[in-house]
């Protein structure tokens, strides 16, 4: 199985992803300070515009499921730090691009975490580090068969702020890549926008 090659951009509204479970854990303490987790399921359909014909999508086209476990602990009044662990399982793309020479392809599964600290520079703007790591844990299947020495590993540190804007956390993150393997690496820029409704 070959992965295609050559240049090409998109952009539209990716795969929706969804919490149908999330359980908050009672807030401890540990080492004295303030300690919360809470555990989720997350589930991504494949809603994204999708063709077997492109370079680039913004849909994967297959359905993902990534339960993970995050914690938050205030090491001080002002200084936080964050971790998120995950593990993700996805389904089989039964219509993928002609370069991969395969009727069927399906991502292996992977373990990947998040993490990040951050300081309140002025009220309602808090700026920090972040990183994150993913290391693929069984091969990539094509045609159904495993595919040897496909798994995918990278690493990812950077800056980030946060905003509380009415009632609004915005986030800006830009990341450098590194440490990668049977995958492309570069620069992330991420912005998202999390409002409670």
């Amino acid at each position: 199985m070959q992965s295609p090659e050559g240049t090409a951009t998109t952009s539209g509204v990716g795969d929706l992803t969804f919490g149908p479970l999330v359980f908050q854990l009672p807030d401890l303490t540990l080492l004295g300070r303030p300690f919360s987790s809470r555990f989720s399921a997350d589930i991504t359909a494949p809603t994204g515009r999708y063709s077997a014909t492109a370079l680039v999508n913004v849909s994967n086209h297959v359905w993902s499921v990534d339960p993970y476990y995050a914690v938050t602990w205030l090491l001080t009044d002002k200084l936080e730090t964050s971790v998120r662990l995950h593990y993700s399982w996805n389904s089989t793309n039964s219509d993928p691009g002609a370069g991969y020479e395969a009727t069927t392809i399906q991502p292996g599964q992977s373990f990947h975490m998040n993490a990040g600290a951050s300081y309140p520079v002025v009220p309602l703007l808090r700026a920090g580090v972040a990183g994150y790591v993913l290391q693929q844990t069984t091969d990539a299947r094509a045609h159904g068969e495993p595919v040897a020495g496909s798994r995918e590993r990278v690493a990812a540190l950077g800056l980030g702020l946060m905003a509380i804007v009415a009632g609004a956390q915005i986030l800006a993150t830009a990341y450098r890549e590194f440490a990668a393997e049977n995958r492309p690496t570069g620069s992330v820029f991420l912005l998202s926008v999390l409002k409670p409704w």
